[in-house]
């Protein structure tokens, strides 16, 4: 698979029109106040670290909880509801509010592959590999996996293709980190 299917959308952060975008949604500021700092919990584990030495002391086990958990976010809702949208809007909104740069990424449906064995886990871990590098170690990404359902479905549905079930454990963080090792 060429190195532009992966993703079908590649956009650095923050980005003006994604702003744009948000300031023409009805209630995204309300919206985004309330998820925001989820997201910012989810993302920022050093702000959080700095944030508790300062106002509690060296020894919080919390933080060290909050950097075991995986940064994900799950909108939900019915079709045409502007899930996409607001992720994508959210994501530039948490880069301005953590004063950082990024990238946002959208997983191309494409990393399905065309049913060989092992074509999705390996296209996926691909997908992956490049959110990392492009990460660095100083880089905000977020990630968006559109229509979510047609990679990670139910694990033990009865007629799940094989390559189907072994590309869910690719998207699951746990399936990742035993790849990698």
């Amino acid at each position: 698979m060429a190195e532009e299917t992966k993703f079908e959308l590649k956009r650095e952060l923050p980005n003006s029109d994604l702003a744009s975008l948000a300031s023409r949604f009805i209630g995204f500021d309300r919206r985004f106040a309330r998820i925001g700092q989820q997201m910012r919990l989810l993302t920022d584990v050093a702000g959080v670290e700095r944030w508790a030495e300062r106002h509690h002391g060296a020894d919080q086990k919390l933080t060290a909880i909050l950097g075991d958990r995986y940064p994900l976010a799950i909108f939900h809702g019915d079709v045409g509801t502007g899930k996409t949208a607001t992720a994508e809007a959210a994501a530039n909104a948490l880069c301005e509010t953590m004063d950082t740069d990024g990238f946002l990424l959208k997983l191309s449906t494409r990393v399905r592959g065309v049913g060989h064995v092992g074509e999705m886990s390996s296209l996926i871990g691909d997908a992956f590999a490049e959110a990392s590098v492009l990460a660095g170690k100083k880089r905000f990404i977020a990630m968006i996996i559109d229509e979510g359902d047609s990679l990670a479905f139910n694990r033990g549905a009865e007629r799940a293709h094989h390559e189907d079930r072994v590309g869910v454990n690719s998207l699951h963080p746990e399936g990742r980190r035993r790849k990698a090792t």
